[in-house]
């Protein structure tokens, strides 16, 4: 069989200024608290679309950074903006969202063979801080990983390239791959999609 032929995301201000400190400083150390709008979890009435989006941020890029420099040709954040948690059907107003922040890390010339072992690596070390692994499954041979915690937090990581039907072709095969990095914050209630709220958060970077 040809290589073509295998082919085919103080109730005032005190209170808020100590939980936005408590969140930040967790996500700098160890970003274990950040509780991930996985489909399914729990929203978070506590916290404001505020206090999640630089915990997020900082997630995103602690984890892309437990790639190996010497591997890293760019890095290149995609998307920082708040999404809907629920179907529009449900959820019409976008009042329920998250956080979702995302950066690609493109790997130099040389290292496309070894992508799927780089996402492992990088699963594996979160893993070991206490993150629960699920193989997601498909067809695939460039694969993805989805993690998560106790508090339903969510990463997912997965290979891209520009090989033509990459997603089909072995990872020896490739000639360049880059690593998406992708983190959920939690579903949090907001005034929704196009309130100041948010508006004014997805055009601060």
């Amino acid at each position: 069989m040809g290589r073509h032929t295998a082919r085919k995301e103080m109730g005032g201000t005190m209170n808020t200024m100590h939980r936005s400190i408590a969140l930040m400083g967790a996500a700098i150390t160890i970003p274990l608290l950040l509780a991930g709008c996985a489909q399914g979890s729990a929203p978070s009435d506590e916290l404001t679309l505020l206090e999640t989006k630089l915990p997020a941020q900082l997630l995103r890029n602690d984890v892309a950074s437990q790639i190996d420099a010497s591997l890293v040709a760019s890095t290149k954040d995609d998307e920082d903006h708040s999404i809907a948690c629920l179907p529009e059907k449900e959820d019409p107003k976008g009042l329920l969202r998250s956080w979702q922040s995302i950066v690609t890390v493109q790997l130099v010339d040389g290292s496309a063979k070894d992508v799927d072992a780089i996402i492992d690596g990088v699963a594996n070390a979160l893993t070991e801080q206490g993150w629960k692994l699920a193989s997601l499954g498909g067809s695939a041979v460039i694969h993805t990983r989805y993690l998560s915690n106790e508090s339903s937090s969510t990463i997912e990581l997965r290979a891209i390239s520009t090989d033509e039907d990459a997603q089909y072709v072995e990872s020896s095969e490739l000639e360049n791959a880059s690593v998406v990095v992708d983190v959920h914050g939690p579903c949090v209630p907001t005034d929704g999609t196009d309130s100041d709220e948010v508006t004014s958060l997805e055009e601060e970077k």
